[in-house]
């Protein structure tokens, strides 16, 4: 066992290993869920959970959207199709290169192949954080630092704020991998030898195949920020230079290579897609100018004090934490004389991430610009974690090295700034009194924020003591200023603490000083995550099949196929997808330009990203926009105005109502318009004078022509099979006419009409449509991207030219 550990990937994996399972050890006894118990079936959490430490920015979208499209994906493939296409959502939309799937990605494919229940998404997150560990670990080894110390740095990483924070989110993949791409470069450096160059090539591919553009652009900025550094202080010669841009051009040429399935996939949707507006200026949203200091100590750092007053701020301006010992060891980085050569480009990211997010002119125009304007650039706190880790584990190597003469810091310097910082915060709370408070103070307020919560407490505290009920209530009542003097407490402790084990590691007692700062910063960073999520049990919230549910999937059953709306907070996300119930709304945050241009102005105004419409406000939507999408069942909690024409079909555990002047799902019209373009046919489409049960808007260049015909109505076609990638009709009729297909139009889909292939034009802004002449015919809708198997193939044999390469290095070396 001895040897075994002087072998470093058995030493860290086994350290990394003890320390997850202290920090998820509910998680891995099948105590506790990662999965949050949002509202998904009705608008209260199923089940309504009982504690709970609600500070994370996670599962929500998880539960919804990541899990049903990511288990329907995996069924698909076990049914040996691809799955390129979500049918059952907002018309149909291209799953995989959108940003919540991910399938594309190789681990996760893999291990979702293999288990892909409920409780398997919880063990993905958790090796999320061993990947994240190990890479870190790997990366701090080969630039020099002793083990202890690359261990003290894999766990500083793996558990810091920001992948706590976003725990359940897809874009963390990317983080995990940063430090692997950075070990490569750096190994490429030392050794200058194409297999290295390789693999980075096949880390920035699997960055880019994870599907989330945001954090990919983010991890290419500071990968090619210190790729660039690195290669101009290691290549002198011109012959070097010559060298390093060799393979540079041969590392981009991988990483295409290798990504190409996603990016063809990607362009594809990117060409046609479309997001809210809003999203357009994603890349300028800033904190306030207090918010500064939360670099230094966090609200996020107590969960109480972020779910109580600052959970709710908006995403995109809360600062993770990093841990006070990584922070003191991070700044005393500053203080080492001879710096190592990997700290400036850090540095440099560093600063840019703080001067980007808090919107300091020089760096804010980035912002600005075409695909940077929708970054969140909040997403770079984690490279910029990742920094500071190096950063700081670096400066304590270098303490360890001046106790051996190998190193030399300026403490006097490092001291003195350390003691200003207590000084930098009373200021700002003399000087910026009402900014600090907002900033700090958490806002209990609860007899307005949550009164049925104060009802509860009040009654569970009858039976106790005069005292402690005024204690609760007066809590209750309070704005939690208690807490906040907690939370600075708190970070004084662990200061004091990371100070104290310093001065140990100086007076020469390093080898228990350092284990003791390895596990003041794994005992530091456990304090600060929530312990609870959902209450002490497990939570699947696709184990039992509301009533309701049951009831649709019999209706489509029986009726055939048809699309549901959701009016209120129910049947949310990508839940259709589970199902197999045709949902018209679609919460993806990249959507064909079609659906946003067929949405009415009345959900566009206001409910653009997810479609989802109050009953009070269900009125003013025209009543075409539901008969030509199909939408045969509207689900509410509430009782629908009778005015909408609709039949109530279903009142148990909600309200279905049947909308019985709904289009079927394919039909056949024999009189058109023509359209130019889609903002055009919206426009005729929500005329007054057109009906989409008698014509249909085509968008064909007056390439179709019809018969004038006496014909006012349509003629239903017959849906005989309907899968992901594939509908199959039939249809009869006496006269040429244009069969519509409900589902929206996509490059990619081909239609065939008795075998042979036709065009298919846009319909009704959104939908499918082809000629049909008169007779009976046999129709098939396919999606068929004629980009994915020359890819596929190609990145392929990629994968394996850089196996080979690998390993033939490695052979070489050994």
């Amino acid at each position: 066992m001895h040897k075994l550990f002087a072998y470093d990937i058995v030493y860290a994996s086994f350290w990394l290993a003890i320390v997850i399972i202290v920090f998820f050890f509910p998680v891995m006894l099948g105590w506790q869920s990662l999965a949050e118990a949002v509202p998904i079936f009705y608008s209260h959490p199923s089940p309504n959970p009982s504690v709970k430490t609600p500070w994370q920015v996670d599962g929500g979208w998880h539960v919804m959207d990541v899990i049903p499209l990511t288990k329907t994906g995996i069924q698909a493939i076990k049914e040996r199709t691809l799955p390129f296409w979500a049918p059952y959502s907002g018309g149909g939309e291209s799953p995989a290169s959108g940003n919540v799937v991910g399938l594309y990605y190789p681990l996760r494919l893999a291990f979702f192949s293999v288990w892909d229940s409920a409780r398997a998404f919880d063990w993905y997150f958790i090796l999320r954080f061993f990947i994240a560990g190990l890479g870190m670990f790997f990366y701090l080894r080969v630039i020099g630092l002793r083990r202890i110390v690359a261990l003290w740095g894999a766990i500083a990483y793996a558990f810091t704020g920001y992948f706590m924070l976003y725990l359940t989110y897809s874009f963390l993949d990317i983080d995990s991998l940063l430090p692997w791409t950075l070990f490569s470069i750096e190994q490429y450096f030392r050794e200058k030898r194409i297999r290295w160059a390789a693999l980075i090539g096949f880390f920035l591919a699997m960055t880019i195949v994870i599907g989330q553009p945001q954090s990919t652009i983010i991890a290419f900025l500071l990968a090619g920020l210190y790729f660039i550094w690195r290669a101009v202080l290691v290549n002198k010669t011109r012959k070097e230079q010559y060298s390093v841009l060799l393979h540079l051009v041969f590392i981009i040429l991988i990483t295409f290579l290798v990504a190409s399935p996603f990016i063809a996939d990607f362009l594809t949707l990117a060409s046609q897609g479309a997001t809210i507006t809003a999203w357009q200026s994603k890349g300028l949203l800033t904190f306030a100018p207090i918010q500064i200091l939360h670099f230094f100590i966090t609200p996020n750092m107590m969960p109480e004090v972020a779910a109580s007053g600052h959970l709710w701020d908006r995403y995109e301006i809360i600062i993770p934490y990093i841990g006070i010992s990584v922070l003191l060891l991070f700044l005393l980085s500053f203080f080492v004389k001879k710096k190592p050569p990997q700290l400036a480009p850090l540095y440099a990211w560093i600063a840019f991430v703080i001067l980007k997010n808090a919107g300091f002119p020089l760096v804010q125009w980035i912002g600005k610009l075409p695909i940077l304007n929708q970054v969140g650039w909040y997403k770079a706190y984690g490279p910029m974690a990742g920094a500071m880790v190096i950063c700081a584990a670096i400066a304590f190597e270098h303490i360890l090295r001046e106790r051996e003469g190998g190193g030399s810091i300026r403490w006097r310097g490092f001291y003195k700034f350390v003691a200003a910082i207590p000084l930098v915060f009373a200021a700002a709370y003399l000087m910026f009194r009402n900014a600090f408070i907002t900033s700090y103070v958490p806002n209990f307020d609860f007899f307005n924020r949550n009164p049925e919560a104060v009802k509860k407490i009040t009654s569970l505290i009858q039976s106790m003591p005069h005292n402690i009920q005024s204690f609760v209530l007066y809590i209750l009542q309070n704005h939690g200023g208690f807490l906040t003097l907690a939370l600075f407490a708190e970070a004084a402790i662990f200061g004091a603490a990371t100070l104290s084990i310093i001065r140990f590691l100086r007076r020469g007692n390093s080898g228990r000083a350092v284990i003791l700062m390895v596990a003041l910063t794994a005992f530091e960073l456990f304090v600060y995550m929530p312990k609870i999520r959902d209450g002490f049990r497990y939570f699947d919230p696709y184990a039992k099949i509301p009533p309701y549910v049951s009831f649709l999937q019999n209706e489509m059953r029986n009726g055939g196929e048809s699309r549901t709306f959701s009016v209120g907070e129910v049947f949310l996300g990508h839940v259709g997808e589970l199902y197999k119930i045709g949902k018209a709304q679609n919460s993806s945050a990249v959507k064909s330009r079609r659906y946003f241009v067929y949405l009415p102005d009345e959900i566009s105004r206001e409910h653009s990203l997810t479609g989802i419409v109050p009953a009070d406000k269900l009125p003013e939507v025209p009543q075409k926009f539901f008969d030509a999408y199909n939408i045969s069942y509207l689900i509410s909690e509430e009782t629908l105005p009778a005015r909408l024409g609709t039949e109530l079909i279903y009142d148990v555990d909600l309200k279905i109502y049947q909308n019985n002047s709904a289009l079927p799902k394919a039909y056949v019209v024999f009189q058109k318009e023509t359209a130019s373009s889609s903002e055009q046919a919206r426009s005729m489409f929500y005329g007054s004078s057109f009906d989409p049960h008698t014509a249909v808007i085509l968008e064909d260049k007056n390439a179709l022509s019809l018969p004038k015909t006496n014909a006012s109505l349509y003629s239903p076609a017959v849906v005989a099979r309907y899968t992901d990638n594939k509908a199959d009709l039939t249809a009869k009729t006496d006269r040429d006419g244009i069969l519509v297909l409900t589902d929206i139009f996509y490059s990619g889909w081909q239609a065939y009409l008795d075998g042979k292939k036709v065009a298919t034009y846009p319909a009704n802004v959104m939908f499918r449509g082809i000629f049909l002449p008169a007779g009976s015919h046999a129709i098939t809708f396919v999606y068929e991207p004629w980009w994915f198997w020359p890819s596929a193939i190609v990145s392929i044999l990629t994968l394996f030219s850089i196996f080979a390469i690998v390993v033939r290095g490695a052979v070489r070396k050994h």
